[in-house]
Order: C-alpha cells, then structure tokens, then sequence
C-alpha cells in the first residue's frame, strides 16, 4: 500500500498523531504500532526527525537512511519514500519538527558571525546524527511540551529550537553547515540582501524590491517564496515588533508610535496590534511599560 502523502497539510489524516502548529514551526508526536509499508512523502517544509523507539529507513536517490533510536534526520523540503519501520516495545515513536526557510533565516541572521559559508563542499542532501547525548537531551526536553493548551509556551518552545542550532554552530559541526548552504543556495535573492531587510526600515514594498534591484512583481514572489510570507505581511509584522517595543519601553503615546512605524492610520495600528496581541496598544503600555506603571 504505496500512499503518497503531503506533509505537514496532512498531519491531520494520520493516525496516532499529536501536534501542535505555531507559527514558526510545527511539531509532532508520532506512533505507529501497525506493520510496516511504505509512503512517498511531499514534504512542503524542512523536517528534523527525532526517533525515540524502533527505528525508520528513509530512501533517497542515492542512498537509504536507517534511523535508530535517539538519532536524527534532518531533510529539506522535497520529496523522500519512508519504509522499514520497526518497532521497539511493539511499536515506533518519534518526534517530527517542521518549519520553513523564514524561520531558519531569523536563526541564521542572529547567528551570522558565527557562521562561514565559504569554502563548503560535498553538499549533503540530507544532515544525519548519530550519537550525542547533548542533542538527545534537548530534544528529549521537548516532551512536556506535548500536553493540552501548550499554546502558552510558544516562547519556550522556539527558544529551544534555537538552542538545538546554536549547539551545532557552536560546535563547528560541517556537515549542518553544509546542509544549510545547500538550502541557501537554491535562493533567488543574495542572503546578504537577506540579512539587509532585518537592518533596514523600509516603509513599502516598493522600496524593499528597489533595494533588491528586481521588479516587485518578481520580488514578491521571490520573497515568499524564501521567507514563508508575502512581503507585505512581513513588513507589517516588523512594525508591529517594532511598536510593541517602543510601548513597552518609551514615553511616546499611541499616535507618536504608529507614526514612527509607518502605520497608514492610528486606527488601522490599533486594529492590527489588537488582533496580534489580543489588546490594544494602551492596555498593552500600562500593563508593560514601567514609566506608565509608576504613575499608578
């Protein structure tokens, strides 16, 4: 029974599956306690692969993959067969992490200095782990968060993603480093130029295409294509990182901020901020910002 099967749209029709979706990635618990067969997978986002029990073989072009307990598969978007599982306990357990190119640019972004690109060779099409008991521990730690109403520690959870990468950058670890230059060299757009857009406060998506030097038409679909969103839904989400910080830690009012961050209307700030943080900007500055607080 040869299924093909496009993940993560349709983590819903798989059984035994628990998951959550943020909006920076989406992860999973998976069981299977049923015989083994194999699946064409479509994956439309980056996976890593945590196994926990049994084990999995992935088949690639070139090579297959088997994947024991506590090691990891990190594969980029495209298409793989899965086959073989096996089981340990009667059955098979692992962790499924997804997430797009936006989310590994924030990363690679912050962590830019600690990061060489130059000189990579042998690109690898897929990143494999065996045996490190410090990476076992951090994804093992992820357990907790796979409870009812884990919405909350969003925050918690994304950190520990960071924690993940930054453990293997800090270890010089080439071949995720060459894995994440194969990734990055599919990109239309310059990662310099990448970089540039956290840098810069363009006030429209004119601006940001012109600094691309491509037509906006090309540009936007460039960019949705490398950051996961439209252009336009990107620069409204900086702004509004942007104003939360200013609420928090300025003396300026409502109408001051929304003018700094380019918002078209008071109006249309208020709306925005209150659907992306569940109040509005004035409740959000008296309940964070510490000058505000001492006047009551």
């Amino acid at each position: 029974n040869m299924k093909n099967i496009i993940l993560p749209n349709e983590l819903k029709k798989i059984k035994n599956i628990t998951y959550q979706d943020f909006q920076f990635c989406i992860f999973a618990k998976y069981i299977q306690k049923d015989n083994s067969y194999s699946n064409f997978v479509n994956l439309q986002n980056h996976l890593l692969v945590f196994v926990r029990k049994g084990y999995k073989i992935l088949h690639t072009a070139s090579k297959n993959y088997q994947i024991n307990p506590y090691e990891l598969l990190f594969l980029k978007s495209g298409t793989y067969t899965f086959s073989n599982i096996g089981f340990k306990d009667s059955f098979y357990e692992a962790y499924l992490f997804f997430f797009d190119n936006s989310f590994l640019i924030e990363l690679i972004y912050k962590y830019k200095d600690l990061l060489n690109f130059k000189n990579i060779c042998n690109i690898q099409e897929v990143f494999w782990i065996k045996n490190d008991d410090v990476l076992n521990e951090i994804l093992e730690s992820f357990s907790p968060y796979f409870e009812k109403n884990i919405q909350i520690f969003a925050p918690i959870i994304k950190l520990k993603f960071e924690e993940f990468f930054l453990y293997l950058i800090l270890n010089q670890n080439t071949s995720f480093i060459n894995f994440l230059n194969k990734i990055f060299s599919e990109f239309q757009v310059d990662l310099s130029k990448l970089f540039k857009y956290y840098d810069s406060n363009f006030l429209s998506i004119r601006e940001m295409a012109d600094f691309a030097k491509l037509d906006i038409t090309f540009f936007s679909k460039e960019f949705k294509k490398n950051f996961g969103t439209s252009p336009k839904k990107w620069l409204d989400e900086k702004r509004l990182e942007k104003a939360r910080i200013l609420l928090e830690f300025s003396k300026k009012n409502i109408n001051e901020i929304a003018n700094e961050c380019a918002f078209s209307s008071v109006s249309w700030f208020i709306d925005r901020f209150k659907r992306k943080y569940n109040q509005t900007p004035k409740q959000y500055q008296k309940l964070k910002n510490l000058y505000f607080l001492s006047k009551n």
